[in-house]
């Protein structure tokens, strides 16, 4: 029988990659929301 592969530590591994990953896709969705936000909020209130 061959031996079986310990898939345990590949998650102790992968955790701070996904946290950073988590913490950069949060940050790029808040920029995306305040850039949103802002072109409306420029748009709306353009006195030209």
């Amino acid at each position: 029988m061959p031996p079986r592969h310990d898939l345990s530590g590949l998650g102790v591994k992968m955790l701070p990659m996904a946290l950073f990953f988590t913490i950069l896709l949060v940050l790029c969705t808040l920029l995306i929301t305040w850039a949103a936000i802002y072109i409306i909020y420029r748009t709306v209130t353009d006195e030209s």
